[in-house]
């Protein structure tokens, strides 16, 4: 369900781009992405750290391209999100000795150390691999062909390393219960 609600405010600035370009889908978005941390507050859920930040760098990097006219703020944006949330999820695992998968994970699976750090390095390592796909799609082909890389392609992209974490979560998740209940 929230991988539905995160879609909405993208779906909406793909049909403001389609209609009135890019400064209308970066307005669609400075209004709509901060809906969802805001409606988590407003529900008494906790706020995602992810959606607050996004938001906020919508809100900082579309001002940017607002202001001086110049789309190649809100083109980088995802970018500059996308080295923070690497650079996050390596610092927690180096400073705090909990990763951060094994933080939002860890009360519903058991798993070794290492094994978490596994989990944490491949969020890295795709948070990474985006922000480097980013670059490429916002400068190497159209406008266009970024926004439906942006709003489709990486949307896909991270769908689908969801389910390949939580495959391997999985079979983690199944390989240390077989390791205890034999121990």
């Amino acid at each position: 369900m929230q991988l539905i609600l995160d879609f909405v405010p993208l779906l909406i600035a793909l049909i403001a781009y389609k209609k009135a370009g890019i400064y209308a889908a970066t307005i669609a978005l400075m209004v709509l992405l901060p809906l969802i941390p805001i409606g988590q507050k407003l529900l008494g859920k906790p706020v995602s750290q992810m959606h607050a930040w996004s938001a906020a760098a919508v809100v900082l990097f579309g001002s940017a391209t607002l202001f001086f006219r110049d789309p190649r703020f809100i083109l980088v944006k995802p970018t500059i999100v996308y080295l923070a949330f690497a650079i996050a999820f390596w610092a927690a695992g180096r400073f705090s000795g909990q990763t951060v998968v094994e933080r939002m994970l860890g009360d519903a699976v058991s798993l070794e150390p290492a094994q978490w750090r596994l989990l944490n390095l491949a969020w890295m390592g795709f948070f990474a691999i985006m922000a480097v796909l980013n670059l490429i799609v916002a400068y190497q082909f159209s406008e266009a062909t970024w926004f439906n890389f942006k709003v489709f392609g990486a949307t896909g992209l991270m769908v689908l390393f969801i389910i390949a974490q939580a495959i391997a979560l999985a079979v983690m998740a199944k390989d240390q219960f077989e390791n205890e209940e034999n121990t």
